[in-house]
């Protein structure tokens, strides 16, 4: 055989290799699932023992010899192949990271009390433990890069200085920056108060220079964060706002004109008319447009088949978790709706790629705050396969759990979704007025 193959062509080499591989295909093709399985798994071992037997020198070797093949392959393959190639990445990749929902399909109708949901990676947000890797900030899971930084600024600043000074090392700059910006908090006061001015202010502080003798007490800088400022020859009220402006202009805002505060403390504009374009959230305009979206919906897919409200509960242990020392949830708003959002995010994955109560056509949602200061989220939902009345009460409830089958459902119903006590029992409860249930609920149909 070796020498057979010693004295072939290179044609006759590449149709053998050929009808190898096409001979290969079929017999994969007609395997079962099991003897394809067995396959892999035995290549998987002897790969192992393979791998485990190699030296440093012959993984070395080994790993260039694949780069090498795979830089040639790459070169010399057509867009054809390329296209192939990068789709059955695509789909490896997706089929990976749908794998964690195939056990979630169709799982509202057949409610399984053996399932640990509070340890499943898929339906739990976890603490605050991802450290960007640019500023240090702590991060829940699943939470936008830019959420505490800009990104890698340090690299650009670095960059910078390399620029204007010459023959400097860049990995050292980074390094002392790093360093300043981690350890030194006068750098870090600074830098905020420089976002927040923007880039028609400029700052200059000459705290080493004092003017032609004064006492050097007296025209030092400044050692905190506040400056106040007193008019000479100027009458304000005790309590007026002095705004300067970036143009260097002084405003003063009375006591009695607080509402110029929001028109950029110009006190003739209190009253104007300012009409808000559609971009600013929350306007009339913007939420026409919203409504025209949501009724875009309605004469598409017809009524959304689930209603769904999910509301932000201040005893999540990540919210508690992250609580500084006497502070209370109402005290953390950032905290509240950082955590709100990412397990509606959670929620929203469940019954859009965990397909829970089915495969979605579309859905939205709309997010408001109570009185109290907690968000929470009323959700549409259209599934492709129309609910129907005799698979409502597979997937809704209004039962007390059997404590003994699924006691942490049981305590999640009682303590979250059960009114009271009030009237006779708790007559201090806060639904209480005039002795009567605001509610309206009866203690004697209990």
């Amino acid at each position: 055989m070796r020498r057979k193959r010693e004295n072939e062509t290179l044609e006759e080499q590449e149709s053998r290799r050929e009808l190898n591989r096409l001979r290969m295909v079929h017999l994969r093709t007609s395997e079962t699932e099991a003897e394809q399985e067995t396959r892999r798994k035995s290549v998987r071992i002897g790969m192992t023992r393979l791998r485990a037997s190699e030296t440093l020198q012959d993984q070395e070797t080994r790993r260039k010899s694949n780069s090498l093949q795979m830089m040639q392959t790459r070169i010399s393959e057509t867009a054809q192949n390329r296209e192939k190639r990068l789709e059955c990445q695509r789909n490896i990749a997706s089929s990976s990271r749908m794998a964690i929902w195939k056990d979630k399909e169709n799982a509202a109708y057949s409610y399984n009390t053996s399932i640990d949901y509070k340890s499943d990676a898929s339906c739990i947000l976890g603490p605050m433990a991802i450290t960007c890797q640019f500023c240090s900030a702590m991060k829940f899971k699943g939470e936008a890069p830019g959420l505490c930084c800009s990104g890698d600024s340090n690299m650009e600043q670095a960059e910078q200085r390399c620029k204007i000074v010459q023959q400097v090392k860049q990995d050292l700059v980074l390094k002392l920056q790093d360093m300043l910006h981690h350890n030194n908090s006068y750098i870090k006061s600074f830098k905020s108060a420089i976002e927040k001015l923007g880039p028609d202010f400029r700052i200059i502080i000459h705290a080493d220079q004092v003017p032609a003798g004064e006492h050097s007490r007296r025209f030092n800088k400044q050692t905190t964060s506040e400056v106040a400022v007193i008019m000479a020859g100027d009458q304000h009220g005790k309590r007026d706002i002095i705004l300067e402006t970036r143009n260097n202009l002084i405003q003063k805002i009375a006591d009695t004109h607080r509402d110029a505060v929001v028109s950029e403390g110009n006190v003739s504009d209190v009253g104007q008319l300012i009409i808000l374009p559609s971009s600013f959230t929350g306007s009339p305009r913007y939420m026409h447009e919203r409504t025209q979206d949501a009724m875009t919906y309605v004469r598409n897919y017809g009524r959304p088949d689930l209603f769904i409200t999910f509301t932000c509960n201040p005893a999540w242990p990540e919210i508690e978790n992250e609580l500084l020392l006497g502070q209370k949830p109402h005290n953390r708003h950032d905290l509240l709706a950082r955590v709100f959002h990412g397990k509606l995010k959670i929620l929203m994955n469940l019954i859009t790629k965990g397909k829970i109560f089915g495969v979605v056509q579309c859905y939205m949602y709309t997010i408001e705050w109570q009185k109290r200061g907690l968000p929470h989220a009323h959700i549409l939902v259209w599934l492709q396969e129309t609910l129907h009345a005799h698979k409502v009460d597979d997937f809704i409830s209004a039962e007390i759990p059997n404590p003994e089958e699924d006691p942490e459902l049981f305590n999640c119903i009682t303590t979250q979704m059960v009114h009271g006590p009030c009237g006779v029992i708790n007559p201090f409860s806060p639904c209480m007025k005039d002795g009567r249930c605001t509610k309206r609920y009866i203690l004697g149909i209990f």
